[in-house]
């Protein structure tokens, strides 16, 4: 799954946009301008504090992965649990500026030779399910090349096409994205990616393409819950996403508590 789904971007931590328009065409601009008020704009997402989310892979109706996540938006605290692919539990509390922070294996404090590594893949589970969930919130972000395509045309439906690249930023600045901007709504209803990992060069026709669905509002905010590849249809969604004012603080640094919205 990791391999797979590991697209990591940017690393500013999905801060107020930096608006880079130097890099950007003004037809894009305006795109990703209204994109930004279609999901309640840049103040709704200003004011979120908590973000608390479960990122969820499915293939063939099965999970096969599951990441959860609780962000402190305004301080940089984190935490983020997982199962690796020897089976370990494990919890990570770091700081998202510094990249410091402490890791627990079953419950236990990581061994000091084991802890860094541990907390480098905790880093990197931010990086990219982040991304999975707010990239349309990052498409003018410093060190992203906003281009406008052109028009499209897909399953009836036209689309202002958006193409990214990025200016030696992230942790794979190779990467290039395809947004499809919906003409009505103007959300963004699919993405398509070539990874710097991807043989040949970068294109559309090579791309692999997901459609972004379950847009819902949270308190002004509006974020796609769901994700399915076109070609294989494996899904990935956020079962548990919520927008939170207050959480108690102890959730970020004891492994005993529990993490809000847990069944």
């Amino acid at each position: 799954m990791q391999k797979l789904f590991l697209l990591a971007s940017l690393l500013m931590g999905l801060s107020a946009p930096g608006w880079a328009q130097e890099q950007a065409d003004s037809r894009a601009v305006a795109v990703a301008d209204e994109m930004v008020e279609a999901m309640g704009g840049q103040t709704a997402w200003d004011h979120v504090r908590y973000l608390r989310f479960d990122f969820v892979v499915e293939r063939e109706g099965a999970e096969v992965a599951r990441v959860r996540h609780l962000w402190d938006r305004h301080l940089g605290r984190y935490r983020v649990e997982w199962k690796d692919r020897e089976g370990r539990e494990l919890q990570a509390f770091f700081n998202v500026n510094t990249r410091s922070g402490r890791v627990w294996v079953h419950g236990e404090p990581a061994r000091d030779e084991d802890e860094q590594t541990h907390l480098d893949r905790a880093y990197g589970r931010f990086i990219n399910d982040t991304y999975w969930l707010l990239m349309p919130w990052k498409l003018k972000d410093p060190g992203v090349k906003l281009e406008y395509v052109g028009e499209r045309r897909l399953a009836g439906q036209t689309y202002d096409l958006l193409h990214l690249s990025f200016d030696n930023v992230g942790l794979t600045p190779g990467d290039h994205y395809w947004a499809y901007v919906n003409r009505t709504t103007r959300r963004m209803d699919r993405w398509a990616y070539f990874l710097q990992s991807f043989e040949g060069a970068p294109s559309l026709e090579k791309a692999t393409s997901w459609r972004w669905q379950e847009w819902e509002d949270f308190g002004g905010l509006r974020l796609s819950r769901e994700k399915v590849q076109e070609v294989g249809g494996t899904r990935i969604h956020f079962p548990v996403l919520a927008v939170l004012e207050r959480v108690d603080d102890r959730v970020f640094e004891s492994p005993e508590t529990v993490l809000p919205g847990e069944p």
